[in-house]
């Protein structure tokens, strides 16, 4: 499956903060199961995939309601008045 340059390198910031997340909770005795560890990656998960996912759901709405429309103007061309 090809991607796109900026999908790759969206991955590769994603990947990049993530090893950095980890080594700073290394470094600092943290666990996962702090809140501290959680804090970081509710705010990856809400800024990063929240707006892709956003992203994502729009447009198929829109392609959907796109679609409808298209559907039913096709249909009312053919029954007019």
């Amino acid at each position: 499956m090809k991607h796109s340059f900026e999908v790759k390198t969206c991955r590769c910031k994603i990947i990049t903060w993530l090893v950095m997340q980890a080594s700073f909770l290394r470094q600092n005795s943290f666990n996962f199961l702090t809140p501290a560890s959680h804090t970081g990656l509710i705010f990856f998960f809400f800024t990063v995939l929240g707006h892709w996912i956003a992203d994502t759901s729009v447009a198929i709405l829109l392609k959907i309601n796109f679609a409808w429309f298209f559907m039913l103007s096709g249909i009312l061309s053919l029954y007019p008045g």
